[in-house]
């Protein structure tokens, strides 16, 4: 496989690593492979990973290739640093225990969040958690009663999703500790009661909650540096 940086192009070997390993899919039977380097990395750009044929042609054609310009030297750096603490390159621990807190916090939190009642999209393990708000009007209402209350909410509406599948949008880090996330759980409480945000099925979610907190204490093992998100932290 090689990769192709949309902000530039330049192209290395990619090994199978990742989402795809850790739901046990091979990277050779997919035509291409996508990603972000923003929530996952910190930095900026995406990529694409497919055969070298694809890159090239990629490369010939490819607005973000001939009109941009190409990913920073320092920012590209730090992409490539995170990937090999997340794969054991660097010869210690850190990446395997990052992604193993990663997993326990995302599961914890989503399972926190759906026993409140809340409609909360995306999969367990993925420490990426958009809330639905459907109205437009909840926007601000929600991002301000949080931001009074000391959480800094991310939120999403027009013309980044459709008009009525506005969303505020949890990304959870490995740094978070589980005070941390105690308080956000709190404070959402308190606001979702406000902005009438309890669209969810709390009696489904309190029978899935048991599985969860079980599911949140699983260990990342050694082979699977998967779910390779060490989100960038949006609640504080």
């Amino acid at each position: 496989m090689f990769f192709f940086n949309f902000l530039g192009g330049f192209c290395f070997p990619l090994s199978e690593v990742g989402e795809d390993q850790h739901h046990s899919l091979s990277l050779k039977s997919k035509p291409k492979n996508t990603g972000t380097f923003t929530k996952s990395f910190g930095g900026a750009g995406g990529y694409i990973a497919g055969s070298k044929e694809l890159i090239d042609a990629l490369k010939r054609t490819a607005p973000g290739h001939l009109e941009a310009t190409a990913m920073s030297p320092p920012v590209a750096q730090q992409v490539l640093s995170a990937l090999r603490v997340l794969s054991g390159a660097d010869g210690s621990s850190r990446g395997r225990e990052k992604l193993r807190r990663l997993r326990d916090n995302a599961n914890y939190l989503r399972s926190r969040l759906l026993s409140l009642g809340v409609n909360v999209l995306g999969d367990w393990d993925s420490p990426v958690m958009p809330i639905m708000l459907f109205q437009p009007g909840k926007i601000a209402a929600l991002s301000r009663e949080c931001l009074k209350r000391g959480v800094a909410m991310v939120v999403v509406g027009f013309p980044a999703t459709p008009l009525l599948t506005a969303r505020a949008r949890v990304c959870v880090s490995a740094a978070h500790s589980r005070e941390d996330l105690d308080y956000a759980v709190d404070v959402l409480d308190e606001v979702a009661g406000l902005c009438l945000l309890r669209y969810g099925d709390r009696k489904k979610a309190g029978a899935r909650e048991g599985g969860a907190a079980a599911e949140g204490e699983r260990t990342t093992s050694e082979d699977d540096p998967a779910a390779a998100s060490s989100a960038t932290a949006l609640i504080s």
